[in-house]
Formats: structure tokens, C-alpha cells, sequence
């Protein structure tokens, strides 16, 4: 095996450390400093690929004009490295797209390494979960003072951070339980997927796992829409009857489900359609932002509350990704970034089109889309499990696409 450069090597610090994501002082520190790091020893990568960096680089600028133009500059620099975080994953995408799947440290080294953080993860959050059913609630707070919890409890994945990442990776499981050949490969992939989908469950997040089985459904509908067309077809009608009776599907749900977990609360409130529900919660929230959007709509209202999220909360709802980002940063900002994210993802599914993992990737797109009009997906680990995770784990590629 040939010698690892230095710019794999802050590749695999980047990962271990944005999986773990310590809930502790100074942790994005350290991660923008490997990032940097890494983007230092991969300049050669960056110079063949200039365009996506252009479009990152008017990203940023319209993102600091409203700061410039209302005397918050300094702030609205410090903040935009939060944002150049929050987007490095499709930014290492871009810089690896062409090595993934051929290199031999990408193919062995690197897989092994992330699939031993994410073990590391998945036990240790049981054994916390175990002992308090609201752990993986409590990380998810924004606060890094976290009563109760230290030590490697801090070093998990940081709550709701890799949960609603291994939405993700469960479809990526799905497939490999569908088209590997070897039964024991088959075998380790299906107690990963219901590993993965029991973790979901235990850490109490109710969207995270309607979502789950959502992607389940998609992904299967997606990868034998062709076999079994007119069975898809009654399958869709019928999707189409229970979505309108979500009430009826939740109360079935809510039979197997303790009535102690958070779960079972979220789902039940939903079913008695209470206005303090959760669902009628996050529709108010909506709303809000939609109202804020109308009278800021060029440059949000980010600049005007110096980014400060607390401050924020009274005009958006800021637990909607779409709807939020627009609502903070405005249209100019809005579309660049979701054009950025278009555009990648759109090359990935391109990438894999010949391949086993083409639907993973269409069924991943559509998750993405759904999951952002529910939640905030880039302070999220769905990012890093999408752009840098899955491919990185999917080894060596047959027939893929060169599209970046």
C-alpha cells in the first residue's frame, strides 16, 4: 500500500472528529482547523476544479454584502466560517469526487477507520441511552454545558447530529442487504440496518423515525419501480390513502410503542391533532419564518440580530432549513446555496448512475428535500453522512460516471 498523504491524513481527522462532534469548548475550532488544514495539502485538487469554488466564493460574498452594508462585517466574518463548515462536506465531495472508489487508502483505509467510529458510536450511545432515555435530547441542546453528562457521554455524535444522519446510512445498508451476493456480507448489513433503525428509536426523536421508515418505503418503491410497475402503482395509491389518513397510521404505530417514550407522545399528539402538538408546532414555526421572509426578503434578518440565534428566534421559526435560510440570509443567499447543493448532489447520482448505488442516491435526494422542510439539515450531520460517508464506505466503484 502506497504511503497516505498529508491531505488524506486530515481527511480522516476531519471525519473522525465531525462523526464524533464532542460537545465541548472549541470543538468547531479544531474541526475548521483540520479542514483548512486539509484544503492546504489539496490544492493541486482545488486548482483542476476552479467553478465550484467561484460559486462558493459569490456564496460567501453575498452572504457578508447585508453585514458590510448594516456595520456588522467583523461578525458577519466570524459567523461565515460557521457556514463554510456547515457546507465542507460537499466541498470535500468536490475535491475527492474523482479519487473515491480507485485509490487503495480510500478503498481499504479510510472505510475501516469510519466504520470503527461509527461502532465506537453506536455503543456507547446504547449504553448512555440505556441509562437516561432523553440522552441523546439533552446533547442535541446547543448548550455545551451539559448537566449530568461528561466524559466520553460528550463524544458521541452530539444527539440529534448523527441521528438524523443515519436516516442516510440506512438506505445505504438497504442496499447492500438487496445486491450483495455473499450471505454473510447480507447478513452483517441487515443487523447494521436494524441496528441503525433501533438506535433511531431509542434516542426518541420522533421525525427522525417516521423518517426512517419513510426512507425504507421510498428506496424500495424507487429500486423496483421497474420489476413490479403495476404493484408500485397500487403501492402508491394506497401511500397516497394512509398520507391522507396519517392519524389512522399513527395509531396503529403508537400500539407498539411504550407509552413512557417521547415517541409515543409526539405520535399520539398528533393523532388527537392537540393544538400544543409537535406537528402543530413546527407548522406555527413555518409560518413565522414565511411572515419574516415577506419584509426582509433581499437580506433576511441575520445582519440585523448580529447572527445571533437566540436573538433570531422572535421573526423566524428557525426549525425549517428552506424556509429558514431564506428567512436569515435573504434569496441571493438562499439560491446560491441551494443551487450549491443541487448541483452536487445531481453529480453524485450522475456519478453512481451505472451503479448498485444509483437509487440510494435518488432515494438520499429525496429525503434531503423532505427532511428540510422539518428540520435544519446543515447543522446536522446529513451533510458529512451523504457527501463523505457513504461514498467513502461504498469501496470500489464499478461503471461510475465522471461528472465533476
Amino acid at each position: 500500500m502506497k504511503k497516505i498523504s498529508l491531505s488524506k491524513i486530515f481527511l480522516i481527522l476531519y471525519i473522525i472528529i465531525y462523526l464524533l462532534h464532542m460537545k465541548i469548548y472549541y470543538a468547531n475550532y479544531i474541526l475548521l482547523i483540520t479542514f483548512a488544514l486539509y484544503l492546504l495539502f489539496s490544492l493541486k485538487k482545488i486548482i483542476i476544479k476552479p467553478k465550484y469554488f467561484i460559486i462558493i466564493g459569490i456564496f460567501s460574498f453575498a452572504y457578508l454584502l447585508p453585514s458590510l452594508l448594516s456595520g456588522n462585517l467583523y461578525i458577519g466574518l466570524k459567523n461565515i466560517l460557521n457556514i463554510i463548515l456547515y457546507l465542507s462536506p460537499l466541498i470535500i465531495y468536490i475535491i475527492e469526487s474523482k479519487s473515491i472508489g480507485k485509490d487503495n487508502s480510500y478503498t481499504k483505509v479510510i472505510p475501516k477507520i469510519i466504520s470503527l467510529v461509527l461502532i465506537y458510536i453506536f455503543i456507547v450511545s446504547y449504553i448512555f441511552l440505556s441509562k437516561d432515555p432523553y440522552f441523546a435530547r439533552i446533547m442535541a441542546n446547543y448548550n455545551y454545558n451539559i448537566p449530568g453528562i461528561d466524559g466520553i457521554g460528550l463524544v458521541t455524535g452530539g444527539g440529534y447530529f448523527i441521528i438524523y444522519g443515519l436516516i442516510f446510512l440506512s438506505i445505504l445498508f438497504l442496499s447492500r442487504i438487496r445486491n450483495n451476493a455473499n450471505s454473510s456480507q447480507k447478513l452483517k448489513n441487515i443487523i447494521l440496518y436494524i441496528l441503525t433503525g433501533l438506535l433511531i428509536f431509542k434516542a426518541n426523536f420522533a421525525t427522525a423515525f417516521i423518517l426512517f421508515m419513510l426512507a425504507t418505503v421510498i428506496y424500495i418503491f424507487i429500486n423496483s419501480y421497474k420489476k413490479f410497475k403495476f404493484f408500485n402503482i397500487l403501492l402508491s395509491i394506497i401511500a397516497i390513502v394512509l398520507a391522507i389518513n396519517y392519524q389512522y397510521v399513527f395509531s396503529v404505530i403508537t400500539e407498539f410503542i411504550p407509552e413512557d417514550s417521547i415517541i409515543y407522545i409526539r405520535l399520539n399528539d398528533a393523532v388527537n391533532d392537540t393544538e400544543n402538538s409537535t406537528f402543530s408546532e413546527r407548522f406555527m414555526l413555518m409560518k413565522r419564518s414565511i411572515a419574516t421572509t415577506k419584509d426582509n426578503f433581499f437580506f433576511g434578518i441575520s445582519h440585523k440580530y448580529k447572527y445571533n440565534y437566540d436573538l433570531m428566534k422572535s421573526e423566524a421559526g428557525l426549525h425549517t432549513e428552506w424556509i429558514d435560510v431564506l428567512a436569515k440570509y435573504g434569496i441571493i443567499v438562499f439560491l446560491l446555496y441551494v443551487y450549491i447543493i443541487y448541483k452536487v448532489l445531481k453529480n453524485i447520482i450522475l456519478k453512481y448512475k451505472n451503479t448498485q448505488y444509483y437509487h440510494v442516491f435518488l432515494t438520499t435526494a429525496i429525503m434531503l428535500v423532505i427532511l428540510g422542510f422539518l428540520n435544519p439539515i446543515s447543522n446536522t450531520g446529513c451533510l458529512g453522512i451523504i457527501f463523505v460517508v457513504m461514498p467513502l464506505l461504498m469501496g470500489e466503484i464499478k461503471n461510475e460516471k465522471e461528472v465533476l
